[in-house]
């Protein structure tokens, strides 16, 4: 078996040069060509670090959780992604708790982790905050993402305020003057409403309906169609996510409405389907890779000891086919607020 040792004779350096290099840690005090230098010699030796010793020299498992809802969409797969490349080039390894919403499911799930000694956690918070969180966080490292329930504990979030502003404004700036906002009864659906009054009442328009749907796929589209039916003077829909925004686009075929001529619509989120569509939607994109990649990065100097903060997260819009001019007005995107944390 290839050592440490072995790397640092062929190197001409110290066997703590070559452990800084392979943990990446004080990376300040290794020059790059020397770091290149012993990477080259490590992968032609065929070098493999022994996680467990390190992990007991350490005082630490190398080991995080994951706890989520579910990962059946691209939205979460992407996330996920990103938690991954960055766990890997650390050496962490992930165990993954899908929860379905289930708060005792929730608790059972951060409970094991803690058993199992896991350094650290990442949390997707539910509705319902379990009980636990404020003992088990004395006991390890967890990082909130998406949502922050709990105010001491350090979150990665979207700025959802923001992002739908610039969907609205977009809209408005089309020359749309009847907005109609589709949404469901959650958390960032609330949020991206407060961007779309926003942006409207920058537009001078202060008036938007407004539709709170809680079916199912096939339920939203006949929601969708019965409110396009009783205001037939909306030119333009926000819907609050992408399978939305598709529930809005099948209601707009039943009523005869073509996308975007009779109606346009933005959705968010981006995900895969905002491209399979037809037209393509127009979206506002959550940046789904980076968020899991700054959420382990975020993890990994808390587990060090870090101070860290919360980190919130921008995003942008994405301009595609289901977006047209409602009138000759020249379009160009305003910032948008920040939201309030």
């Amino acid at each position: 078996m290839v050592t440490i040792q072995d790397i640092a004779n062929k190197a001409q350096v110290s066997a703590m040069t070559v452990s800084r290099v392979i943990t990446g840690s004080a990376p300040e005090k290794v020059s790059a060509a020397t770091r290149a230098r012993v990477l080259k010699i490590a992968e032609e030796l065929g070098y493999t670090p022994n996680i467990a010793a390190r992990a007991l020299r350490a005082k630490c498992s190398f080991l995080f959780g994951l706890v989520v809802s579910g990962i059946d969409h691209s939205f979460t797969a992407s996330i996920v992604e990103g938690i991954q490349e960055v766990a890997m080039s650390k050496d962490y390894s992930c165990l993954l708790y899908i929860t379905r919403g289930n708060t005792e499911l929730e608790i059972r799930s951060l409970e094991a982790l803690v058993a199992k000694q896991a350094d650290g956690i990442i949390w997707v918070p539910n509705k319902q905050i379990p009980v636990c969180i404020p003992k088990l966080s004395q006991r390890v490292k967890i990082v909130q993402l998406l949502n922050k329930e709990v105010d001491h504990l350090p979150a990665v979030l979207v700025d959802q305020v923001r992002g739908q502003y610039l969907a609205t404004s977009y809209l408005t700036q089309l020359g749309h003057r009847y907005i109609g906002y589709v949404m469901k009864n959650d958390r960032h659906s609330r949020e991206r409403l407060i961007g779309h009054r926003q942006a409207l009442a920058d537009a001078g328009i202060y008036s938007s309906p407004v539709i709170n749907l809680e079916n199912d796929w096939s339920g939203q589209v006949d929601a969708i169609r019965l409110f396009l039916t009783e205001n037939p003077q909306i030119t333009a829909i926000a819907a609050s996510t992408d399978m939305l925004a598709w529930c809005a686009i099948q209601a707009a075929g039943h009523l005869g409405r073509r996308i975007p001529d009779d109606l346009s619509i933005t959705g968010f989120d981006n995900i895969e389907l905002a491209t399979q569509v037809i037209p393509a939607l127009t979206s506002v994109d959550q940046p789904k890779k980076n968020l899991g990649q700054v959420a382990m990065q975020v993890l990994t100097r808390y587990i060090q000891g870090e101070e860290v903060e919360d980190v919130t997260m921008q995003t942008q819009l994405v301009v595609r086919n289901t977006t047209a001019n409602n009138g000759s007005r020249s379009v160009a995107l305003r910032p948008g607020p920040a939201a309030d944390r």
